[in-house]
């Protein structure tokens, strides 16, 4: 130990188990950035989108009503299509009544890019048990469009 220190003075013991720290003259608070302004963290919201945001709202409402039994957001990361592409659905919705079961939603704003509209049509065509579904909020007002297994 004795050693060490003297071959290097820079370092200096800082807890009674051997931590090390480096040593030398304190840095003038001049030289540490500071933030232009003071900054107020929000909580973390868990929706990627305002629109995904606004959707479950929706959902919500229809488990009030009585309309759907429960939903799910994001509940499968990455459903596999092909190596190196997955799908994870938006929200995973169930209904009260036996005939439609279980069904993915994808929630899109006005423009939806083509590469997600081929995933979903991918994930339909692979994963049959379930139905998926497009949410587009357009216009002030939600527009559904079953998403059709090709």
């Amino acid at each position: 130990y004795a050693r060490m220190m003297a071959e290097r003075p820079q370092l200096r013991e800082i807890s009674s188990h051997g931590g090390m720290a480096p040593c030398g003259p304190p840095v003038p608070a001049r030289c540490v950035p500071q933030p232009a302004t003071t900054v107020v963290s929000m909580p973390q919201d868990r929706y990627r989108s305002k629109t995904e945001r606004l959707y479950a709202g929706l959902l919500d409402h229809e488990v009030n009503a009585g309309m759907i039994a429960q939903w799910y957001y994001e509940p499968c990361k990455g459903l596999y299509l092909a190596p190196k592409l997955s799908y994870t659905p938006d929200f995973l919705v169930v209904y009260c009544d036996g005939e439609r079961g279980y069904e993915f939603h994808e929630i899109k704003g006005a423009f939806i890019r083509e590469k997600d509209w081929i995933k979903a049509k991918m994930a339909a065509a692979q994963y049959r048990c379930f139905r998926f579904v497009l949410a587009q909020w357009k216009d002030q007002h939600w527009n559904w469009k079953e998403i059709p297994a090709t």
